[in-house]
């Protein structure tokens, strides 16, 4: 096992101006923890002992301790120690995933989401039973059914609508038959949430959508649509109606 002295002499000069010891801390003490050396339940050395293997100060390892506590690895009981946890996957991927969505960034989550989920909309298609695709339309009827009942349009609502599409798209993964794919749309969920909202206020605001009945109908559509593409197994049907969902972005807003 590497200390946190020999972890430093294998990095460049300009990674250890950059990298703090409690982050390199942080980063040997997650790899033990992902890689199973040790089990749920188990309690890890005391600050003091694992400051004195690690070569580091007690601040530090109670840095890392605490990054890593944050991120749901393990636990701290008052008077007992520090004990492993079970990692909770999805709790943990949303984590991982909270980063802060730079505008710029928005055009590589819309390459990303085209060829994800394209993918796995042809992979569903090819996969999904019949009886597997109730999920999908129950996805599609929260959707509908929370914009159907909506009466005010404020932040709280705009949240739920991204949330419950989001929930969509990834019923989309879930369903293609591919285990990985939910799990990279997970990882990094909060970035194409950033994107299903600024591709919703610019469809709502493009097609002046208020909240009578007939304006959600329209909006609505999209799904619908695509849920019915999937159910009929109409591959070219399908993969237009996701890019055309996924493009929305890229329209001009009116000004008035």
């Amino acid at each position: 096992m590497l200390s946190v002295s020999e972890k430093r002499e294998m990095m460049s000069s300009n990674q250890i101006k950059r990298i703090s010891l409690a982050e390199q801390l942080f980063d040997i003490l997650r790899e033990e923890l992902q890689s199973g050396e040790y089990s749920p339940g188990q309690k890890l050395m005391s600050e003091g002992k694992m400051a004195e293997h690690y070569g580091v100060s007690r601040l530090t390892v109670r840095a890392a301790i605490a990054r890593l506590s944050a991120l749901g690895y393990v636990e701290a009981k008052n008077g007992e120690g520090i004990f492993v946890k079970e990692l909770d996957k999805d709790s943990l991927l949303k984590t991982m995933s909270s980063l802060v969505v730079e505008p710029q960034m928005l055009d590589d989550v819309n390459a990303f989401r085209k060829l994800l989920e394209t993918e796995c909309v042809k992979l569903t298609i090819k996969n999904a039973s019949n009886d597997s695709l109730a999920k999908l339309t129950q996805a599609c009827n929260n959707f509908n059914n929370y914009l159907e009942n909506i009466v005010m349009f404020d932040e709280t609502t705009k949240k739920k609508i991204v949330d419950l599409d989001y929930e969509f798209h990834l019923k989309i993964c879930e369903l293609s038959g591919n285990t990985l794919y939910p799990i990279a749309y997970k990882a990094v969920q909060e970035a194409l949430k950033q994107h299903i909202y600024t591709n919703f206020v610019s469809r709502w605001v493009y097609n002046r959508i208020d909240t009578d009945s007939d304006s959600i109908k329209r909006f609505t559509q999209g799904h619908i649509n695509l849920l019915q593409a999937i159910k009929d197994r109409d591959q070219q049907a399908a993969k237009r109606i996701t890019l055309s969902h996924i493009n929305y972005g890229s329209m001009k807003i009116p000004n008035d």
